[in-house]
């Protein structure tokens, strides 16, 4: 079988799949012998760990009963205002008198 050229564009591609587990084992074999030999990515890959590690560990935020509520209400009566604008723009045009 014919090794498939590794390019940095690949690799940053690959890099997510391995983030996600879901690369195979002979393709992860490739990116960690590019990354041997490509500082820049090896400094992406490392920086992706990073940021998937930070976000793994965020902590989930509860959002009050009473702010949902507000945020709710105030996104209806948006609609609801943007829906009168549209249907007064929507207004036949009046026939030309001959």
């Amino acid at each position: 079988m014919m090794k498939e050229e590794m390019t940095c564009e690949r690799v940053m591609d690959l890099l997510l799949e391995r983030a996600g587990e879901i690369l195979d084992a002979e393709s992860d074999a490739v990116v960690r012998e590019h990354l041997e030999a490509c500082a820049a990515c090896a400094h992406w890959a490392q920086a992706l760990k990073a940021a998937i590690r930070m976000f793994g560990t965020a902590a989930r935020v509860e959002v009050p009963p009473s702010l949902r509520r507000r945020v709710r209400e105030r996104v209806m009566a948006d609609a609801e205002e943007r829906e009168s604008h549209r249907a007064d723009r929507a207004s036949p045009i009046p026939e030309e008198e001959s």
